[in-house]
């Protein structure tokens, strides 16, 4: 499980970030909820977007590809 403490600094998003670094999903699940953390509280947009890796899109799930507004004061 990843932790946000292993990853070095200048590799991490100094805007945004997930409340869980790492996900498992089984088969049987029928959806999986990503929590993205807008860490500055001001009013902005994020493009967020599967990529396929051990399983593929339209074969194992459904793609995403939308963006996430964020209000000012929303995290």
């Amino acid at each position: 499980m990843a932790s946000a403490e292993a990853i070095a600094d200048d590799q991490k998003n100094k805007d945004f970030g997930f409340k869980c670094l790492h996900y498992s999903v089984s088969e049987a699940s029928e959806s999986l909820h990503v929590h993205v953390i807008n860490k500055s509280g001001e009013a902005c947009s994020i493009r967020v977007k599967t990529m396929d890796g051990e399983a593929t899109a339209g074969n194992d799930y459904a793609a995403f590809d939308d963006v996430i507004n964020f209000s000012k004061g929303e995290t």
